[in-house]
């Protein structure tokens, strides 16, 4: 797969698989999401905010060096993490921001294309997060692929 991690992934990954003593924090997570998403994003304080506070809730952050984990079982069974996606016999939609800095754009070409009847949605200028990135184009793009067909 061609995922990429950043650079707080990547540190996230090289603590020991053990709950941190000290948390990394509301701003610090809050940082390390707004690196996630495209340059010029508008996504608000507020949201971003919230979502690190959302994190942080009862000691959450002191997990992520075990929830990163899933990372090297993604790399060790990736066919596992997709044929499941590329076997499925339901029509399939892809939703992706073409500058997502994680789940890079030639993630979403390789998966389109061991999913011939796939659509490939691109929201150009998106990152990591389109539903708070690009709302609109996002819910549009999901609304269509959801809508029923004659």
């Amino acid at each position: 797969m061609d995922f990429s991690l950043t650079d707080d992934q990547q540190l996230l990954l090289s603590l020991p698989d053990e709950r941190l003593a000290d948390g990394l924090g509301r701003d610090a997570l809050a940082d390390a999401l707004r690196g996630t998403f495209a340059p010029g994003s508008g996504v608000s304080d507020d949201d971003v905010e919230t979502a690190a506070e959302l994190i942080v809730r009862d000691g959450g952050d002191r997990l992520l060096p075990r929830t990163i984990r899933y990372v090297e079982e993604r790399r060790e069974h990736e066919g596992r993490w997709t044929g499941a996606i590329e076997r499925h016999p339901a029509p399939l939609t892809i939703v992706w921001g073409d500058l997502d800095p994680i789940a890079v754009w030639p993630m979403a070409e390789r998966l389109h294309e061991t999913s011939a009847d796939a659509t490939l949605v691109r929201l150009r200028g998106v990152g990591h997060y389109p539903m708070l990135e690009a709302p609109d184009a996002f819910t549009s793009a999901v609304e269509h692929a959801l809508a029923p067909t004659s």
